[in-house]
């Protein structure tokens, strides 16, 4: 059933062609996107570009939409040639901290996001309302954060431009000619005519969650490379049937957790490392940086401060970072070493832009013998309607 007043053509012969439209995403093998490779998208959007600049001499204006607009921004790592950024109600925005942000602000690329209907006034029954708001919010910060820095970024919401009836396939709407016009216009007064700006000198990015603004922690005696648990005497977490363990480097991770305890009533356990991770630890800019040599060396795994008994619960949410676009190694720490069999694991993660990828797939072949389900990815602005949205989307037993 269309939505009321939607622009998108809701005849029969319309809706067949749409859906014979579809084709299988490239960028994936699993119905849901959990194993979309977000790099290798980007790095072949960016070698199309450079091959059209080989050919014409001439920078290309990326259009993206929906899940492609990862890539788009990824890709700003690859290539020196893209003239602007027009990004259809992409699945959120690279946050401030990012190296996808510091790639496209340092190339000074001008870039504009459209928004139609239904994600205001959407169905908060349905959970991609809520997570629709959340995309669209991350958008916003980006525009703010772009613009403070010295970019060019505008979001537009076309219904407050007087724009409406639009759903997620904008082009495909009836009135598509109408946003055709308005996206001319933008690029008329936006992108140069040799699509080349002057470079914007940016501060080093850092990895998508770590602690911002503190002083760093004292150096311990343990040591950085230990694959081995530390001997300690595991921790036991109150009584109960589910339990959020979690790893967070700034505090990203940690707050969804916590929203995910409340919202099914299960106790917490925080994964620390046996040796703090201090500022400069996580400087994933510096080659020699303890988060980059952790990174290099695929056996290595971060040692525990203490791990949690298992013996009470049934179901397990394993929250974490995205590094690298995998689960830290002091997650894997947990995973290979904790008794999972048998026990019900739901991970999810949070980042500023990546998709939550084969984090998932990595974890559940590092402990087979547990029931994983699908795993979820929430950006670095809380939006705590949506965590409790997919909690209860899981339909657990209580």
């Amino acid at each position: 059933m269309a939505n009321e007043g939607s622009q998108f053509p809701n005849d029969d012969a319309s809706v067949d062609q749409f859906f014979r439209q579809m084709t299988p995403d490239t960028g994936m093998s699993s119905d849901m996107g959990g194993d979309f490779d977000n790099e290798t998208v980007s790095k072949a959007v960016a070698a199309t570009i450079d091959e059209v600049y080989a050919r014409t001499g001439k920078n290309s204006i990326l259009v993206t939409h929906s899940q492609g607009g990862g890539p788009g921004w990824t890709a700003a790592n690859y290539t020196d040639h893209i003239a602007a950024i027009i990004a259809i109600e992409p699945g959120g925005a690279p946050g401030a901290d990012s190296p996808d942000f510091a790639a496209v602000l340092s190339k000074n690329i001008p870039v504009t996001m459209y928004f139609g209907d239904y994600i205001d006034n959407g169905d908060p029954a349905i959970q991609a309302t809520g997570m629709w708001q959340m995309m669209r919010g991350a958008c916003y910060a980006f525009r703010d954060a772009y613009n403070a820095q010295g970019g060019n970024c505008t979001v537009v919401d076309l219904p407050q431009e007087g724009i409406t009836g639009n759903d997620h396939f904008l082009f495909q709407d009836l009135n598509n000619d109408v946003i055709a016009d308005h996206v001319e216009n933008w690029i008329g007064a936006n992108v140069s005519a040799d699509g080349t700006y002057e470079p914007i000198q940016v501060s080093a990015p850092v990895p998508e969650e770590q602690p911002s603004g503190s002083e760093p922690e004292p150096e311990t005696a343990a040591p950085a490379s230990s694959s081995e648990p530390a001997p300690e005497a595991p921790v036991e977490p109150e009584s109960g049937k589910t339990l959020v363990v979690y790893f967070s480097a700034s505090g990203n991770t940690k707050a969804v957790a916590e929203v995910i305890a409340k919202t099914v009533g299960a106790d917490t356990y925080e994964l620390t490392p046996a040796e703090p991770y201090t500022s400069a630890d996580l400087n994933w800019t510096d080659e020699n940086s303890r988060v980059n040599r952790e990174h290099n060396d695929p056996s290595h795994r971060t040692a525990l401060a203490g791990t949690p008994d298992l013996s009470g619960y049934d179901t397990i949410f394993l929250g974490y970072p995205l590094w690298w676009r995998e689960a830290p190694s002091i997650v894997w720490n947990f995973v290979e070493n904790a008794d999972l069999s048998g026990k019900t694991m739901i991970p999810f993660c949070t980042s500023t832009s990546s998709p939550f990828g084969s984090s998932g797939d990595t974890l559940k072949g590092m402990a087979p013998n547990a029931n994983w389900l699908a795993g979820e990815r929430f950006g670095e602005n809380l939006n705590e309607s949506a965590v409790t949205q997919w909690v209860n989307s899981l339909n657990l037993a209580g």
